[in-house]
């Protein structure tokens, strides 16, 4: 057996060190940046805002073909409160926007949240699959794709065939 170099006994000793204090401490070094972590402001251009997709949301092709695509859903807050889930009467504050920032309509702006039942078909389905899951006090972005928004036919000011965002919080669950 070769005997280590003074550089070689370094480097194994510094490794000992570093895993020691990683074993014996590394869930206090976890505990203290989780906090720090969840204070971060999630803004929808940094890459803390939690981002889930809602991939069950099928469609079938005049052809017969999937044809299933992804709704974006971005929690901004994670609220305390109920859950919202289908079936149940549901108050939101939104504000609805294309891609590029501009509004096209907005609760807010009315000073009016607007309510609906869950899966009842009162509004887009991306809509009501976006607000699925969220919690009271929750703050969410929900990016729905035409074919679980306005489709082909469009809408008011949204032309056929685009993309819009949704800015909501979720005030009640009843």
């Amino acid at each position: 057996m070769r005997k280590l170099k003074t550089n070689e006994w370094i480097g194994v000793s510094v490794t000992v060190v570093i895993a020691v204090l990683l074993l014996g401490f590394g869930g206090l070094i976890f505990d203290i940046i989780a906090p720090i972590e969840e204070n971060i402001n999630t803004d929808i251009s940094s890459d803390t805002a939690a981002s889930v997709i809602v991939p069950n949301l099928n469609m079938v092709g005049k052809d017969g073909q999937d044809e299933s695509r992804e709704l974006e859903v971005y929690d901004f807050e994670v609220g305390k409160g109920n859950s919202a889930e289908v079936g149940e009467l549901v108050t939101v504050d939104y504000v609805g926007m294309f891609e590029d920032g501009r509004v096209f309509d907005s609760s807010i702006d009315r000073g009016e949240p607007i309510s609906v039942t869950l899966g009842a078909g009162e509004v887009i389905p991306g809509f009501d699959q976006g607000i699925r899951g969220m919690r009271e006090g929750g703050k969410r972005r929900i990016i729905i794709p035409s074919e679980f928004g306005y489709g082909e036919r469009g809408a008011g000011p949204i032309p056929p065939n685009t993309t819009i965002v949704f800015d909501v919080d979720l005030i009640s669950v009843k």
